[in-house]
């Protein structure tokens, strides 16, 4: 049997956060966390997460992972529509980037195991 993807989940630059079939019946998940708490959850367009990839740039000097760029423009959002006020806190753990940074910034050398002499990668033995 050949599924198909709709066009729309192809469009997405975040697919670790795409899902045609959300796991909602999983008892403690997120979903239910947002319920119980009467929490938002926003939807973040292609255009405003390279928009937050970008600002975090600009400021940190790291590149984002798109699905990270997203919980970025998540709270961006907040605040434009008032959720979140002036001198109130949050909190983002931004996790998920640097790999652009990292390849810029490093000889990175492919390694393929197949031509790696693992012993001598060990230890010396005490």
């Amino acid at each position: 049997m050949q599924h198909h993807r709709p066009a729309q989940i192809d469009t997405i630059k975040a697919h670790v956060l795409s899902n045609r079939h959300p796991p909602y019946a999983i008892a403690g998940s997120l979903f239910d966390a947002l319920r119980a708490n009467s929490g938002t959850m926003y939807s973040v367009t292609n255009r405003e997460a390279e928009e937050a990839a970008g600002l975090f740039r600009t400021v940190e000097g790291c590149d984002l992972d798109p699905a990270a760029a997203v919980a970025l423009a998540s709270p961006q959002q907040a605040v434009a529509c008032g959720a979140v006020r002036r001198g109130e806190y949050t909190f983002l753990n931004v996790t998920g980037g640097g790999y652009k940074l990292l390849r810029d910034s490093t000889d990175v050398v492919p390694l393929h195991a197949a031509s790696v002499d693992v012993a001598a990668l060990a230890p010396p033995a005490a």
